[in-house]
C-alpha cells in the first residue's frame, strides 16, 4: 500500500517517491480535521423480527430505571 498527501494540486509521497509504473488507482479522501459521523445500519437478517413493546410516546421503564449514561 503506498500514501500520499494531496494539497494544493501537489501530490507528495509519504515514506518518498513510489516507484509506480503506468496503474490503475482507487484513490480514498481523507480531509484532516473533518471526522463525519458513523453511521450503523442494521442488518438485514433482523428485519420483521423486532416488535414494541409499550407506547411509542411514553416510554415502556420508569424514568428513574433508565440509569445514568455518563
Amino acid at each position: 500500500m503506498h500514501q500520499a498527501y494531496y494539497e494544493n494540486g501537489v501530490l507528495t509521497w509519504l515514506g518518498g517517491r513510489q516507484p509506480i509504473g503506468p496503474a490503475r488507482l482507487l484513490l480514498t479522501v481523507k480531509e484532516d480535521g473533518v471526522v463525519g459521523p458513523i453511521r450503523r445500519l442494521p442488518s438485514p437478517r433482523v428485519a420483521g423480527k423486532g416488535r414494541t413493546l409499550g407506547d411509542l410516546i411514553q416510554p415502556i421503564a420508569e424514568e428513574k430505571d433508565w440509569g445514568d449514561k455518563n
